[in-house]
This record gives C-alpha cells, sequence and structure tokens, in this order.
C-alpha cells in the first residue's frame, strides 16, 4: 500500500476505519527511505526497530481503545442517553 503524503487527519480516520495500521505506515515510511535515502543521503540517523516498535504499540493501543468502544456500546444499548 502506497501512503505517500497525507495529513494526519487522512491517517487518523485511516486508523479508526481500520483500513491500516501504524504499523503498516511506519513499514511502508521505512521502506522508501531505504530505498531512496541511498540517492538522496537525506537521513543523518534511522531507527528502524524503534520506530516498528514505537508503532506496533500504536497498533495495541488502537486496538484496545476499539474493544473499550464496542463494550461500552453494548452495555449502553438498552439506555437512552442524554446530554444537557
Amino acid at each position: 500500500m502506497d501512503f505517500g503524503i497525507q495529513t494526519i487527519q487522512s491517517l487518523l480516520s485511516g486508523y479508526k476505519a481500520k483500513k491500516f495500521k501504524p504499523s503498516e505506515v511506519v513499514t511502508e515510511h521505512l521502506k522508501n527511505i531505504s530505498e531512496r535515502d541511498k540517492k538522496l543521503n537525506a537521513f543523518l540517523q534511522v531507527l528502524p526497530e524503534k520506530s516498528l516498535a514505537q508503532a506496533k504499540k500504536l497498533d495495541e493501543k488502537i486496538n484496545q481503545v476499539s474493544a473499550a468502544i464496542v463494550k461500552l456500546q453494548v452495555l449502553t444499548e438498552h439506555f437512552e442517553l442524554t446530554a444537557t
């Protein structure tokens, strides 16, 4: 999948819709850096292991939040909620 240049909002929307995960975005960007930086020499340091580890932690947090939202929806499905 080509993530190209995206806004933070479009990335967040994609995560929310489960179109892709943070680890997939990071993996793709690391691949692009690896392929292109040999010619461009634009990065002083790239930390692929650390970047991917942080992205996988975000994957898990997103899964936990999604599960909590579903649980909340199930628990409140028979209640009428109003805001005042």
